[in-house]
């Protein structure tokens, strides 16, 4: 009886050290809730293939020099990149351009979305998925997720981006 209560005063002792150790701070919570969950290694992975994407726009125009004549052309390889992501071929072949397929409200129709299981997710993340021994529901689950936070990447394109303007879009024929 003694042992047993010398090591309900040590577990509680311990308990209380760890919680004194925490942070107490929302990072550290979210970090503490994710730690165990299977898909981090593929959400890690398919943030890395969205910043990719967003990477060569950020670096190129980090710079003093005029390059609003470039910056069309680059935005629109960008757009058209995140489109192809979540969207059926026929559906992108059927706005004459990339900017109709921006202005249109056609961006949150599901009518030209790809299926949650078709989402193109990047080459690693597809592999890190095919080889998780995650079930089959958290994957079309993970991939619909994919699709939500691609598409909510495509409605802060259209509304945060310098494409609205014309002076940006006329500007790309003196490059």
């Amino acid at each position: 009886a003694n042992i047993w209560k010398y090591f309900t005063k040590v577990v509680h002792y311990w308990e209380e050290l760890c919680k004194s150790a925490r942070p107490a701070n929302k990072s550290y919570e979210t970090l503490v809730k994710h730690y165990r969950d299977p898909l981090i290694p593929m959400k890690l992975q398919f943030f890395a293939f969205i910043a990719g994407i967003l990477k060569p726009y950020l670096t190129i125009f980090q710079t003093n020099r005029p390059m609003v004549p470039f910056m069309c052309d680059e935005l629109m390889k960008i757009l058209d990149q995140l489109l192809r992501l979540i969207f059926r071929r026929d559906a992108l072949e059927k706005a004459d351009t990339l900017l109709k397929k921006l202005k249109e409200k056609g961006l949150t129709d599901e009518s030209h979305h790809l299926e949650d299981g078709l989402v193109d997710l990047g080459a690693a993340t597809k592999n890190l998925l095919e080889n998780s021994k995650v079930s089959f529901e958290r994957k079309r689950k993970f991939k619909g997720e994919s699709k939500k936070i691609v598409l909510n990447l495509l409605l802060s394109f259209r509304e945060k981006t310098p494409l609205k303007y014309s002076v940006v879009r006329n500007s790309s024929s003196l490059s």
